[in-house]
């Protein structure tokens, strides 16, 4: 057993990750709109029986390929549309859940298609030159 772990730990000694990008400047804002969106996760019944198949594990199987694709196959998204300063606006879809009215802070990620959102107090709007 301790030399399987040593030879699982050797061949994984040489992956590497790529660097994370950058992060753009703090930009502040308030949630105007929310809406709920249904993402397809990419994933079939098929595939989800396959993965599930090398478990070995019948009861696993039975769920994986039985269950509707609306549960398993779909992934929840909330799109919100955010007022910056200077009159800017910003589209955003993120799985933060935020309320309407309420004061966020964007991180873009420089050469990257994300954007990260983080609740604040609405002081620290007011701060940055948007107004609740």
């Amino acid at each position: 057993m301790f030399l399987l772990g040593a030879l699982l730990s050797v061949g994984c000694a040489p992956l590497r990750s790529d660097p994370l990008p950058e992060i753009g400047p703090p930009e502040m804002g308030v949630v105007e709109t929310v809406r709920r969106l249904d993402v397809r996760a990419g994933e079939s019944t098929w595939e989800r029986g396959a993965l599930a198949t090398m478990t070995l594990n019948p009861v696993i199987v039975a769920v994986a390929v039985l269950a509707t694709e609306d549960e398993l196959g779909r992934s929840q998204v909330r799109e919100y549309e955010i007022r910056l300063a200077h009159d800017q606006r910003a589209v955003v879809r993120s799985r933060y859940v935020a309320e309407r009215g309420q004061c966020v802070m964007l991180r873009r990620g420089m050469g990257a298609d994300y954007v990260i959102i983080i609740a604040h107090p609405v002081a620290a709007c007011a701060a940055g030159g948007v107004e609740p």
